[in-house]
């Protein structure tokens, strides 16, 4: 079963590198993805988006460890992951956050003014942490999301930065990640900018559900694959036992 668990999540973070970089209009395939996550670069593509699929899997891996060490929730973590996560960027923009103005292309959403970033991203990490307290771990993972693409914090890369981010409240909630899916895309921006502009949350709730309930619903389905052929050599085990009980355990 650890087997099968682990087989899982190096499947669903490869789904998920691919469709979010797919997302800020990546080429990479999923099966070119795969191959970036096996250490090997695919020619004749683009090289930074091989460094961006890459540095997922890297932030991940930072996430993980922050996971396991029950790091808390802050600035100084969000902006680790994102120098951790766009490494394709130039240097200067790497983990600090932006200090001019941003556009979010065909958009309603104006992100915060950058002198409103950090204190902006203070109420941000207080309000969730409330929220998770009155409403529960989904509605507040939910408002986070689009409360960050809304301060739009970093010069670029809060797309990607702010999808991990969500993956790592999930699996702090003790929910799996997800991947949302290019195909998804439209509705997942148009959703976001009904919350951030209309201070309309239903659609993106409705997407955000969904897609966790398709990973839960696909998790469940695969991980149950082998309990019947487990069980069965369970059964034939105590059998040979029952016939003869001088055998060992083994």
């Amino acid at each position: 079963m650890e087997l099968a668990q682990q087989s899982y999540i190096e499947d669903l973070l490869v789904r998920m590198a691919f469709n979010s970089n797919a997302i800020e209009g990546s080429t990479l395939t999923l099966a070119e993805t795969e191959v970036i996550y096996e250490g090997e670069f695919v020619s004749g593509k683009p090289g930074r988006e091989q460094v961006a699929a890459r540095r997922i899997f890297e932030a991940s891996a930072f996430l993980e460890d922050a996971l396991e060490s029950d790091a808390p929730l802050d600035q100084d973590l969000i902006r680790d992951l994102h120098e951790r996560c766009a490494l394709d960027l130039q240097p200067r923009a790497r983990g600090s956050y932006r200090s001019t103005p941003a556009i979010i292309r065909a958009s309603r959403t104006v992100p915060l003014a950058a002198h409103k970033i950090r204190s902006a991203m203070d109420d941000l990490v207080f309000g969730y942490g409330q929220l998770v307290e009155e409403q529960g771990a989904l509605p507040a993972i939910a408002w986070f999301h689009a409360a960050f693409e809304r301060i739009h914090p970093f010069a670029d890369g809060n797309g990607r930065t702010g999808r991990l981010l969500m993956n790592h409240q999930l699996q702090q909630a003790e929910f799996p990640p997800i991947a949302i899916k290019v195909d998804n895309s439209r509705e997942y921006k148009t959703s976001l900018e009904a919350w951030q502009a209309d201070e309309d949350p239903a659609r993106f709730i409705r997407l955000f559900s969904s897609c966790l309930e398709e990973e839960l619903s696909k998790r469940i389905a695969f991980l149950s694959e082998g309990i019947p052929a487990e069980a069965s050599r369970s059964q034939q085990a105590l059998q040979l036992l029952k016939e003869d009980p001088a055998l060992t355990a083994a």
